[in-house]
């Protein structure tokens, strides 16, 4: 994977939004798709690796270090260990928990100092959904397993946030506004489209009545 990152490093060039990073994360997440196949226990499984190699290969051991080294770590694994169990008690279905987790995500990286690991992580979780939405593949189920999605917008709040704990509350509560306002929206989309499919006029194929009656001839008695 460090491979990968230095490949694509030479290609896209370097801005304000980290489009390095965006590539990278793009492909990680079609890739650990694609390899997941139609199994939603192995696409969880492969994406949330996914996101912990490209984070890791390009920003090193923060994961890890923006808990160990925080003075408030206790605050931070209750914070994460309540939300996850939470979002798993609802068994909610996958395009409920990706598009919360995206619109987290997108929360987080407007507010914490450091905004590569949530570009990372929502970057990763946008490609390896893309693959998911295509037709043939995973079906939109419900599932108690779906809910550990949200471990990724508290990854990037939590390595966004190091050297600036301060920032990690404001973090988590930009990042639930934004996931609700990105849950109220997909609503919105499928209730449009459920409205449309109940509006279309039933199509009657050509041929299908025929213009002479059928009702029998009266009878004449003779």
């Amino acid at each position: 994977m460090s491979a990968v990152v230095v490949a694509v490093a030479g290609i896209v060039p370097e801005g304000p939004l980290h489009p390095k990073l965006f590539v990278i994360g793009i492909v990680a997440g079609v890739a650990a798709a694609v390899v997941a196949g139609r199994s939603n226990g192995r696409w969880l499984v492969s994406t949330l690796g996914a996101v912990g190699v490209v984070v890791t290969a390009a920003q090193g051991d923060v994961l890890v270090g923006g808990v160990v080294d925080r003075t408030d770590r206790g605050f931070v694994v209750a914070v994460t260990l309540a939300v996850i169990v939470a979002a798993m008690a609802t068994r909610p279905r996958w395009s409920t928990a990706a598009i919360s987790a995206l619109g987290a995500c997108a929360g987080v990286w407007a507010i914490v100092p450091d905004t590569e690991v949530p570009l990372l992580v929502a970057a990763t979780l946008a490609g390896a959904s893309v693959v998911r939405c295509l037709p043939g593949w995973l079906p939109d189920r419900r599932s108690l397993a779906n809910g550990v999605l949200v471990v990724l917008p508290l990854a990037g709040a939590v390595a966004g946030s190091i050297g600036r704990p301060s920032r990690y509350g404001p973090a988590l509560a930009v990042g639930a506004l934004t996931a609700l306002l990105a849950l109220s929206a997909w609503g919105l989309l499928v209730l449009s489209r459920r409205r449309q499919r109940a509006g279309t006029p039933t199509t009657v194929a050509p041929g299908s009545t025929s213009s002479m009656t059928t009702a029998p001839a009266p009878t004449t008695a003779f």
